[in-house]
């Protein structure tokens, strides 16, 4: 009986610090840092504790916590995007960081996968990701790649239901596409560091398109997934129509055309059956396809 209470307080104390690790990281991915003077810190280097200041050594601040480091802990060069800035004004100028850091986002650039796999253990509702609609949902309205995002991310949410009610081998398949990243198209909204920086450069978009068009291709061409379509019922719109309206059926007749009217002009057979206008007596064949050009009386 000990044992099982012992286990059980283990457990939520386990719980406790993984959820207040948690908040940090969010904390500190979310909030731009306030400068608060070298007083604050004793003058001293937060990292090897080596005395900075005007009469001490030269020093630098560090873009991620906003402490001020010494210039062995902030080397030249060192750097990035803030996270913080990005999520609050999409701002990716690169500002120095001290080696701390660095290592900090190195070492949490898929937080939000890590924080998702902490809600499903831990069975919390308010495990705290990195959500656009939370910390900043202006974004949206301000950056145009954000919102192709969040469009392309509600399909394939979408689409991905289809898949996971089709055979078990389908949907084993798409999660094994998609994984460890299942947070792209279970929660629209959450990003990690490393899918924000996926986002800037245009690889988020591709990855996020290319999974978007194998869920469809799929339900497309599945006899399962195809019987779960719906018919609009205000214009009860059959398929014909429905590739009229986006231009698909004009592209596809219009291919038909081609194909028959190549036959027809490199088909010696085909080509005694034309016509010559009795009007003008053109030599030029005329055929009655051509309607752009040929009148029937």
């Amino acid at each position: 009986m000990l044992e099982n209470t012992d286990t059980e307080e283990d457990e939520a104390e386990t719980s406790r610090k993984a959820s207040e690790a948690a908040e940090h990281i969010t904390s500190m991915i979310i909030t731009i840092p306030h400068e608060l003077g070298l007083d604050a810190q004793d003058f001293r280097c937060p990292m090897c504790r080596k005395s900075i200041g005007a009469v001490f050594s030269k020093f630098g601040v560090c873009g991620i916590d906003g402490l001020y480091y010494c210039a062995d802990c902030m080397r030249p060069g060192g750097e990035m995007p803030i996270p913080s800035r990005v999520l609050r004004s999409w701002d990716w100028k690169p500002r120095p960081v001290s080696d701390r850091g660095r290592a900090f986002i190195e070492a949490n650039q898929s937080f939000c996968v890590i924080a998702l796999l902490l809600q499903s253990a831990m069975e919390q509702e308010d495990t705290p990701v990195i959500r656009i609609d939370q910390h900043n949902p202006t974004l949206y309205d301000h950056v145009p790649m954000l919102r192709t995002m969040k469009m392309l991310r509600e399909q394939l949410q979408i689409a991905s239901m289809y898949l996971f009610n089709c055979r078990e081998s389908i949907a084993d398949d798409f999660r094994r596409r998609v994984w460890p990243r299942e947070h792209l198209y279970n929660d629209i909204h959450a990003y990690s560091i490393s899918d924000l920086l996926l986002l800037h450069n245009g690889q988020l978009e591709k990855q996020v398109r290319g999974f978007l068009k194998h869920a469809v291709d799929h339900v497309m061409h599945c006899s399962l997934c195809r019987q779960k379509g719906f018919i609009c019922e205000i214009c009860e719109a059959n398929e014909d129509l429905l590739l009229l309206h986006n231009g698909q059926l004009e592209k596809q007749v219009r291919g038909f055309l081609k194909h028959a009217v190549d036959h027809v002009m490199h088909c010696s057979l085909c080509r005694q059956k034309g016509f010559i206008c009795e009007i003008c007596e053109a030599n030029e064949v005329i055929y009655p396809f051509e309607t752009e050009r040929t009148y029937r009386c």
